[in-house]
């Protein structure tokens, strides 16, 4: 193998690795816009309740707001 070739390997090698890791930036990125837009909804009062996986299957949590008491009357009403 002479030194030019070590060279283009490396250099490949390079490429790829910064291919990479524009790629993971970029997909950690996308999930951060995401999470921060989830908790904008939140905090605006956009979202009612939080759906989760957890081991025993999904839990759903009741987020209380202002609008909790007259929830709680119209539920009881039912």
């Amino acid at each position: 193998m002479n030194p030019s070739e070590i060279l283009v390997n490396t250099s490949d090698e390079l490429l790829a690795r910064v291919a990479w890791r524009d790629t993971r930036i970029a997909e950690l990125e996308a999930r951060l816009a995401e999470a921060e837009e989830t908790l904008r909804a939140i905090r605006s009062g956009e979202v009612d309740a939080l759906v989760v996986a957890g081991p025993d299957g999904d839990q759903i949590f009741a987020l209380e707001g202002a609008d909790h008491t007259y929830r709680l009357l119209v539920e009881e009403m039912q």
